[in-house]
């Protein structure tokens, strides 16, 4: 007599692995014995009772990716307050209640970045190139069609501009004139030219005025360097709800010569 031990599945089809295993006759009891003589019935085998069989032993379970990243770390060491160096860009400020026999560091002593604001505050406007009969005439359109409306030519500085300390004023910027073609104000340049970018109380089309001064020694116009094209700059001025289409339209209705003078005007500078 055999039995038959498993089954598995495999390509989806049941597929029977049968074990052989041979029994005897005498190891059936009576009542299986009775259960034998129907077909639709398999013997069964009676298990030794002084023998329990012991259960598998439980699989440890494996910890998920979410309790493996918690697991605590080895502690890091406590981070120790940085030491200010020589040279580098920290507060220049001093005790004004030093403890008794205290050294009070000199507050002449700028940190970096007041010096560099400084050194870029002292820097020279661009010098423009000597004018032509044709620079002149550009200037010219510059003012007809409506450029300096927003690229103001000149602007003064204040009577007294402070050095450092608000009593004495800079002989160097206080009252001094200043060709830089912008009006430092903010306008709305349409949909064409906006990044999408809202900067305080400045929407994604406003940009301050850019001023023109040393226009002549960039490589690439514009807020974003998109183009290195001067007249495509100037076109680009124009989109929906530009503040700068009339000027735009204005360039458009020039003839071939003066926008020629225009360009060499803005090159000078």
């Amino acid at each position: 007599m055999y039995i038959i031990t498993r089954a598995r599945k495999r390509r989806s089809l049941w597929l029977a692995s049968t074990v052989l295993i041979p029994l005897s006759p005498l190891a059936i009891p009576a009542a299986s014995a009775q259960q034998s003589a129907s077909p639709n019935l398999l013997p069964s085998v009676e298990v030794n009772p002084a023998k329990p069989v012991a259960p598998p032993p439980a699989a440890k379970p494996k910890p998920s990716r979410r309790q493996a990243a918690a697991k605590p770390s080895a502690p890091k060491p406590p981070e120790q307050p940085a030491t200010p160096k020589p040279g580098v860009a920290t507060p220049n400020d001093t005790d004004n209640y030093p403890a008794p026999a205290t050294t009070v560091p000199a507050t002449a002593v700028l940190s970096d970045i007041e010096a560099f604001a400084n050194f870029m505050r002292m820097l020279a406007p661009p010098t423009p190139a000597q004018p032509t009969a044709s620079i002149q005439s550009g200037r010219a359109v510059f003012a007809n069609i409506g450029c300096a409306f927003c690229h103001t030519p000149s602007m003064s500085t204040g009577i007294r501009i402070a050095s450092g300390s608000w009593r004495v004023p800079s002989q160097a910027l206080s009252n001094k004139q200043a060709n830089l073609f912008s009006d430092l104000l903010v306008h709305h340049m349409g949909a064409g030219l906006a990044d999408g970018i809202t900067q305080g109380a400045a929407g994604p089309d406003e940009f301050r005025t850019a001023p023109l001064w040393g226009l002549g020694q960039r490589v690439f116009f514009l807020h974003d360097g998109r183009t290195n094209n001067l007249i495509q700059a100037i076109e680009d001025h124009a989109g929906q709800g530009s503040e700068a289409n009339q000027v735009v339209a204005n360039y458009g209705a020039l003839d071939a010569r003066q926008q020629q003078d225009l360009i060499n005007f803005l090159r000078s500078l």
